[in-house]
């Protein structure tokens, strides 16, 4: 772990980045690196998952949510309202799509209108396994299931590609998220954090 963590913050400081660390809750590597003195930063987040299956059961693809394989500029735009950053876009852009096989879920105007997206959801399939991520619905229009539908419509997508099980995390502190997803039949699996070196 001493060289471990002499490489993370060589890096770090190479690239004038903090050095950190994410680590699953309880393990070995965060009580090594709680020992060399690294503490807590960000909020933890949970890791909820469950069979696909039992997702889909009773839930069709919605003909509402519109799914595209590739990222579009109103899905962007979306994205970036629903969480404001000054973080480079092209780096955003890199992230977002930087993993295959992935689909970019979307309610609301066509995506080669000049208007705005209302939802959106991003599904990352990974052999068996459907990760959901970018869950947003406008503000103006929650509480109306259009989640719900993104969620069940990207996890058609990728069970027609195999996909058997999902999941999804929250932070820690967003417990009327983490309801939400126990609702749907999703179980914690696991809690993740991030560690920060205090030097």
């Amino acid at each position: 772990m001493p060289e471990a963590v002499e490489r993370i913050i060589g890096f770090a400081v190479d690239h004038e980045i903090p050095a950190l660390a994410q680590v699953i809750e309880g393990s070995a590597e965060e009580q090594a690196l709680r020992h060399l003195g690294w503490v807590d930063t960000y909020q933890p987040a949970i890791v909820l998952v469950g069979r696909l299956a039992d997702f889909l059961a009773g839930r069709p693809a919605e003909p509402v949510v519109r799914i595209t394989e590739r990222l579009q500029p109103a899905w962007e735009r979306a994205y970036q309202r629903s969480r404001p950053n000054s973080a480079d876009p092209a780096i955003v852009r890199m992230i977002l799509e930087g993993s295959s096989p992935q689909a970019f879920a979307s309610v609301g105007q066509p995506v080669d209108d000049d208007g705005e997206l209302i939802a959106i959801a991003r599904g990352h399939r990974s052999a068996d396994w459907l990760g959901f991520t970018s869950i947003w619905t406008s503000p103006d229009h929650r509480q109306r299931g259009l989640a719900t539908s993104m969620m069940a419509t990207l996890g058609h997508w990728a069970a027609r590609q195999g996909a058997r099980y999902a999941y999804v995390q929250s932070a820690t502190v967003n417990h009327a998220g983490i309801a939400a997803y126990t609702r749907l039949g999703f179980a914690p699996h696991h809690r993740y954090l991030y560690l920060t070196a205090t030097t």
